[in-house]
């Protein structure tokens, strides 16, 4: 999908992105993670599972991941949790997982769209809150005010970036974008 999406800017609400982000309009790369992050959901949807792990590929999954996802989903006290997230989002913990691992809930938002579950309802609700683009996947992953979703974390996380992302990445970052100059807000 990537950089070769035709007509992307079809796909974005320009005014919003401007106003929450500051930024005239986001590269063809994040146009291109965000809806394959949509297509993850939509071919969950298309199966019977009750949830899915959507992993981008820049993660490294932790060996202890299977058993805390094997506990997360002995209950439905959840829609989307974060196996990975930068910021601590001031964790309180729920309940106890595997491993020494807790299922928690931020006070604060928590930011990556690295490596999370959803469940059916996470993702129905998601594939129409997200439409049209109006900010990076991350953000848009977390608003649970707006979509009434139960997010969620998981420390200590099961899932950590690999060395190799800290230093590359094919949405294209290096590339230079004008700052929104009058104020928006």
């Amino acid at each position: 999908m990537g950089k070769d999406v035709p007509e992307w800017e079809r796909l974005v609400d320009m005014s919003a992105y401007a106003w929450r982000n500051r930024l005239d309009a986001p590269r063809a790369g994040e146009v291109g993670c965000y809806l394959s992050h949509l297509k993850a959901m939509e071919t969950f949807l298309r199966t019977d599972a009750p949830w899915c792990v959507i992993l981008e590929d820049d993660v490294e999954v932790l060996p202890a991941c299977g058993e805390v996802l094997r506990a997360l989903a002995e209950r439905n006290d959840w829609d989307l949790v974060k196996l990975f997230n930068f910021h601590s989002g001031l964790p309180v913990k729920k309940r106890a997982l595997a491993g020494g691992h807790h299922l928690v809930v931020h006070l604060t938002r928590t930011t990556s769209s690295a490596a999370y579950v959803v469940n059916r309802r996470a993702a129905e609700t998601l594939l129409q809150s997200m439409r049209p683009i109006t900010e990076q996947v991350d953000h848009a992953l977390d608003r649970p005010w707006q979509t009434g979703l139960r997010v969620r974390g998981i420390r200590p996380m099961p899932v950590v970036l690999a060395p190799v992302a800290a230093t590359t990445s094919t949405i294209g970052y290096q590339d230079k974008r004008r700052a929104v100059r009058s104020a928006k807000r």
